[in-house]
């Protein structure tokens, strides 16, 4: 399914869409020829112009009455490049829409995130904070700290968070977000504590 999704699908749309092109731009203009009738110099006596004539103001007609139809959720406008898999739904991660009242209010500082906020991706929320760990390093790298959360809808029960991934706080709404997709918390090593932490309490 992904070497058809990566190598072949994006090589047969292009061509399949040269060969159309060609085929509309070769038809028409045999057709054209074929209604040529050499020796008329009379514009208006040339069924060739006429012809092309048709042809035009009927490719106008249909697509101005296919543009003013009423909106039924076109197959264009759906979240799908090629395929039927949407785009914000991969390897078993479907996201999840950002409500308004997730940033309510004036933006906060990491100093206002506490146990109970909310933690959301860029698609969706992912965790809820139940503690946090300052000073902590992970991979030989000093982060100014982690918040340790708990999965929504499916992901890990223990995530930990560096301070450094988010970029907006709204202490009204009790909500965070941070600077990733959401289905890039085992890449990041995120449901892993800390190195400085493993063999501690705060690894369990």
């Amino acid at each position: 399914m992904q070497i058809r999704q990566k190598f072949i699908d994006p090589l047969f749309v292009p061509i399949a869409m040269f060969a159309l092109t060609g085929l509309l731009i070769v038809g028409i203009g045999s057709t054209v020829l074929a209604v040529h009738q050499p020796g008329i110099k009379d514009r208006f006596g040339r069924p060739e112009l006429w012809l092309a004539l048709g042809a035009a103001l009927a490719v106008i007609a249909i697509g101005g009455f296919f543009a003013t139809r009423p909106h039924r959720g076109a197959r264009i406008e759906q979240p799908i490049v090629i395929g039927s898999t949407p785009m914000l739904e991969r390897d078993g991660y479907t996201a999840q829409p950002v409500p308004a009242e997730a940033r309510v209010g004036a933006q906060g500082t990491l100093a206002d995130v506490t146990e109970g906020y909310t933690l959301y991706a860029l698609s969706g929320p992912i965790a809820q904070v139940v503690g946090m760990e300052p000073g902590l390093t992970d991979r030989g790298k000093t982060f100014a700290g982690f918040f340790h959360a708990r999965g929504i809808g499916g992901a890990s029960n223990h995530i930990w968070v560096p301070f450094e991934a988010v970029t907006e706080v709204y202490p009204e709404a009790r909500t965070a977000f941070l600077s990733i997709r959401g289905d890039e918390i085992e890449s990041f090593g995120w449901t892993n504590p800390p190195t400085s932490a493993r063999g501690s309490s705060h690894g369990h």
